[in-house]
C-alpha cells in the first residue's frame, strides 16, 4: 500500500470520527442533564433551547436505565468517540 493511499484512508477515519464525535455529543450531553446533579445546566436559556428541541427526539435513546446508568453507558462510549 503506498503512502498517499494509506494517507487517504487515514484522513477518511479522521473525518468519520469527527461526524460521529458531532452528532454523539449531544447524546451524550442530554444524559448529563438528566442526572440529578447536573439538572442545574438547563437553567441556561441557551443550553434549555436545544436540549429542550432535541430531548424529546432521542428521548427512545434516554431512557433504557435510570439517568445515572445512561450517563454512565454513553461515558463509556465515549472513549471509543476519543479514538476515532
Amino acid at each position: 500500500m503506498d503512502s498517499s493511499n494509506l494517507a487517504r484512508r487515514g484522513g477518511l477515519a479522521a473525518m468519520a470520527g469527527g461526524i460521529v464525535g458531532i452528532a454523539y455529543s449531544p447524546l451524550y450531553a442530554l444524559a448529563y442533564f438528566a442526572t440529578k446533579d447536573e439538572a442545574s445546566s438547563l437553567e441556561a436559556p441557551w443550553v434549555a433551547a436545544w436540549a429542550g428541541v432535541l430531548r424529546p427526539v432521542l428521548e427512545p435513546l434516554l431512557m433504557f436505565a435510570s439517568p445515572e446508568a445512561v450517563y454512565l453507558t454513553y461515558g463509556k462510549f465515549f472513549s471509543l468517540v476519543v479514538i476515532g
